[in-house]
């Protein structure tokens, strides 16, 4: 029985961390690969509305990563991918924190009678 593959290769994307780390900038497989978990979090985790707004927290998470890669440290951690999903599941959820606000009266009260406010 073989091993299933994985979408993104941990070896792969560390080795490509190591590359961008000794050129200062991101390779195009690592941008690449960041782009691929970013589609993966954003078909899976999140309900969307409207397309737009899962294009929108998408690109809210990979920003994220281009902004904080250089604070990933390859010799301290061999886990790339938890380390990129972290970042962009984080991006992605305050996102769509802002586009999905929940206003007060549409929240579930306990305290009243009337259980259900929606």
């Amino acid at each position: 029985m073989s091993k299933k593959r994985h979408y993104v290769s941990n070896k792969e994307f560390q080795k490509e961390m190591i590359e961008s780390k000794a050129r200062g900038e991101l390779t195009p497989r690592a941008v690449e690969l960041i782009l691929k978990i970013a589609n993966k979090l954003a078909e899976t985790k999140f309900y969307y509305v409207f397309e737009d707004d899962r294009y929108t927290c998408m690109s809210q998470g990979v920003e994220d990563c281009i902004r904080y890669w250089k604070n990933f440290d390859p010799v301290k951690y061999d886990n790339p991918f938890s380390y990129f999903t972290m970042v962009i599941l984080n991006g992605m959820k305050r996102q769509f924190n802002q586009l999905y606000t929940v206003s007060a009266s549409k929240r579930v009260s306990l305290n009243n009678s009337n259980l259900y406010n929606i």
